[in-house]
């Protein structure tokens, strides 16, 4: 909380359950082997859902999680969505990942939120099909 540019930590929060914002970090969390390998894991991990190949639906799913003290991930959430299923497979995704090196500040392990976009595009987009008036 803020009161009169003054930070006053709330006194029922228990510090196990402080959530740092990654700008706020000295090391970020990073999945095992790093950006690429997540995004490989991602690709290998999500089936384009049939109703959204249906209705060409394409765009970023943005999902946010906890990176937790031990590297295991939480609170996972869509922030911003497309439909057509993709959301809940971008959750999917991110609940089976393995546990992230996590994020530490003051050479200590600590939970930190991330935001993760996941992209959804098709190869051939489907042409809707027009009637014709004569």
């Amino acid at each position: 909380m803020v009161y009169d540019d003054q930070i006053v930590a709330p006194k029922t929060l228990p510090k196990t359950s402080i959530v740092f914002n990654l700008v706020e970090l000295e090391k970020r969390p990073q999945f095992p082997g790093g950006e690429a390998k997540m995004y490989q894991f991602i690709a290998k991990n999500i089936q384009y859902p049939h109703q959204a190949k249906e209705a060409s639906i394409q765009g970023k799913v943005y999902a946010q999680f906890v990176v937790n003290k031990d590297g295991s991930l939480s609170d996972i959430k869509v922030i911003r969505g497309i439909g057509g299923g993709c959301d809940e497979e971008a959750v999917n995704a991110i609940k089976n990942m393995p546990n992230w090196k996590p994020g530490t500040q003051r050479g200590k392990n600590v939970n930190v939120r991330f935001i993760l976009p996941v992209n959804f595009k098709l190869t051939e987009v489907r042409k809707k099909k027009r009637s014709r008036k004569n």
